[in-house]
């Protein structure tokens, strides 16, 4: 049976990939890695461990319980490292 987690990850990106299917360089790409690494007009670069897909913030528990973590994220603004990161991710 699939976890609730990987379901709604699948669905998320599912969603967004039809969303910006209007923008030619749109892409997702799975590296089967825990961080989370997120290209911006090849410029800006985010990498962080939040679950960008899957994870609701905590919102369900009103900030309280299990539900809800601090996650940390760098975004980092280099065009040549973006590119980079495309490249060799595949994205």
């Amino acid at each position: 049976m699939r976890r609730d987690k990987d379901w709604q990850t699948e669905l998320m990106a599912e969603k967004l990939k039809k969303r910006f299917a209007r923008y030619e360089n749109f892409s997702m790409t799975y590296i089967g890695t825990h961080e989370k690494v997120l290209c911006i007009d090849e410029r800006y670069t985010l990498v962080g461990s939040y679950n960008l897909l899957s994870y609701d913030g905590g919102e369900k528990e009103m900030f309280q319980g299990y539900h809800f973590w601090f996650e940390g994220g760098v975004m980092i603004d280099d065009a040549e490292f973006a590119k980079h990161v495309i490249k060799e991710i595949g994205m």
